[in-house]
């Protein structure tokens, strides 16, 4: 079966990094163009999408031109200069310049929707790559210095700082001050009813690891497989339950532990009833203000299953319960992540 560059890179990236043939070490500049060609190959998504944007734009341009719409036509072509001068993607920036004219807004949001689900599946791939390439860098560092190459040991060194202090890498690495701005994790909650979760529009499917009494009700749950949580994202959770004593509690934490988003009641935006979650978009939450959202209750077995987290106290920074309506309809809250959410838990 043939592998692709990225899994032939992990695979054999720890000993080709440190081998020796005939006593010459591998030089760091072929472990660079190795790593440079296996993460070429898995962003290769976000360059076609970004080709495919940038055509639709000037198509449109065009259309909008020859239609004589000038103001039409020059905001299209602001938005294709401003995309392209945009070296690394940042999704503030593009979110800040989502037009209010349909026919532009239309092509911006289709691009940002398509752009966060192919995210869900390159970037954890990214994570592992990077992760590999700074390990094998410090390892080849120190071989280096081993057998008395202190010049390349110091330039080993150098590579990997500089990684970790590239805009593009530094918030998937927890030792980054840029790290504040991304979370690779899980969302762990505890609930008694029902509960859906949506980050950016996707359904987050999840496992209920709750073995106590009344089973049917209760859920402590865990999302299957990991996600990247960027600042500016969409996280949706609709409740349903009939429960007297009723509430939800939830929070992303880190797979390496590091840090969490603990979800407190200033963070919600009620969203009411009826809401498709996989069709909201950040705009139509935004218009929503946060706060205004009831503590819920809880019960004897719904605290000490959130106690297994081990989360910081609500009194500090931890995750607040909320309330989840009754009439056994389908509430939603949103809630638009941002930096001042993460919490460092070295630092609780």
């Amino acid at each position: 079966m043939k592998r692709t560059l990225w899994a032939l890179f992990l695979v054999t990236l720890p000993g080709w990094a440190l081998g020796q043939s005939d006593g010459v070490t591998i030089r760091l500049p072929a472990l660079r163009a190795r790593f440079d060609e296996a993460l070429q190959q898995i962003e290769g998504g976000y360059q076609s999408l970004n080709d495919s944007y940038t055509k639709a734009l000037v198509r449109a341009m065009e259309a909008e031109s020859g239609a004589g719409k000038l103001e039409t036509a020059l905001a299209f072509k602001a938005e294709i200069e401003a995309f392209k001068a945009q070296a690394i993607f940042d999704k503030a920036a593009f979110e800040k310049r989502i037009s209010s004219n349909p026919a532009l807004s239309r092509i911006q949001n289709t691009y940002l929707t398509q752009r966060n689900t192919l995210g869900r599946e390159i970037e954890p791939r990214r994570k592992e790559l990077l992760n590999q390439f700074d390990e094998g860098l410090g390892k080849l560092q120190t071989e280096l210095t081993k057998v008395g190459q202190l010049n390349s040991a110091l330039d080993a060194g150098k590579a990997r700082e500089a990684l970790r202090a590239d805009p593009r890498f530094a918030p998937l690495f927890g030792d980054s001050g840029a790290a504040a701005s991304a979370i690779h994790g899980k969302i762990r909650f505890v609930t008694k009813g029902e509960l859906e979760l949506y980050l950016n529009g996707k359904s987050l499917s999840y496992r209920n690891s709750y073995d106590g009494s009344d089973t049917g009700n209760r859920i402590t749950g865990e999302t299957k497989g990991s996600e990247v949580f960027h600042a500016g994202d969409l996280l949706v959770v609709r409740s349903r339950s009939s429960a007297s004593f009723r509430g939800v509690i939830l929070a992303v934490i880190a797979d390496d532990g590091a840090a969490c988003i603990p979800i407190r009641v200033e963070h919600l935006r009620y969203l009411g009833v009826g809401k498709e979650p996989s069709a909201l978009t950040l705009e139509m939450v935004k218009s929503t203000a946060p706060g205004g959202v009831g503590q819920g209750g809880n019960d004897p077995q719904m605290t000490p299953e959130w106690d297994k987290v081990n989360l910081p106290a609500p009194a500090g920074e931890g995750s607040h319960w909320f309330r989840s309506e009754t009439g056994n309809e389908w509430h939603g809250w949103g809630i638009i992540l941002t930096p001042a959410m993460i919490v460092s838990r070295a630092e609780k």
